[in-house]
């Protein structure tokens, strides 16, 4: 796995991507809240727009999701099912992956138990809105 350039830091969070084989894997820190929301929808994106393996948003290090950034997730799942394949989850925290029960989205994006498995689950397809 080779770490890209491209590295964005905010306050409270910072993200960074590593492309794969399989998939374009970011990496989050952070909490995604208000704050977050813009820089996270700019980030995604920009990888969206280019032609490419399925993106994997890894969470492992997100304690918090707030609706702004679900919203984001949203938009940009539709563009990554029609040019990259999907968008999917890795490695979700309780708290998080209750945020997306409760918004009704865990059955809208796929969710893995780690990046790994979100990786070699190769081109399957994935649910949608």
């Amino acid at each position: 796995m080779m770490p890209v350039e491209d590295e964005m830091q905010d306050e409270g969070f910072s993200a960074f991507w590593e492309q794969e084989e399989e998939a374009a894997v970011l990496r989050i820190r952070g909490e995604l809240d208000l704050s977050a929301s813009a820089a996270l929808r700019a980030c995604l994106l920009d990888e969206v727009g280019l032609e490419g393996p399925p993106i994997v948003i890894d969470l492992s290090d997100v304690p918090f999701v707030d609706s702004t950034c679900l919203g984001a997730l949203i938009s940009v799942m539709r563009q990554a099912r029609l040019t990259r394949g999907g968008l999917r989850l890795a490695a979700v925290q309780p708290r998080v992956r209750r945020a997306l029960e409760i918004a009704a989205l865990d059955d809208v994006f796929p969710i893995f138990s780690s990046v790994h498995e979100a990786v070699a689950a190769g081109g399957e397809p994935t649910p949608g809105l």
